[in-house]
């Protein structure tokens, strides 16, 4: 169960910076998009737009898969602090019956 540590803070900025990208390349889209006078340009934004946008749902597919690692590691823990708590539990009534 040794997985390496999540840098939560990485992920976070990874996304954010790919949404911002997203959000730069949409809004370059939509005011280029009555602006621009030739189809080739048009079509060069609207590949980096959705470029970016496939980018941004991997980088939040791979955020939701380590929240899910992080969320078995956690469950595994507290399965083991559970066992742990229940021979405490079994110690403690073998020293008082004593």
């Amino acid at each position: 169960m040794d997985k390496e540590p999540i840098d939560h803070d990485a992920l976070v900025d990874k996304t954010n910076a790919l949404l911002e990208e997203t959000e730069r390349l949409g809004d370059t889209w939509h005011s280029g998009k009555d602006s621009t006078e030739s189809v080739r340009q048009l079509r060069i934004l609207a590949s980096g737009y959705i470029a970016s946008l496939e980018k941004a749902v991997t980088s939040l597919g791979e955020c939701m898969n380590q929240v899910l690692d992080e969320n078995e590691r956690l469950n595994y823990v507290n399965q083991e602090i559970a066992r742990a708590a229940d021979l405490m539990e079994k110690l403690a009534e073998g020293l008082v019956k004593k």
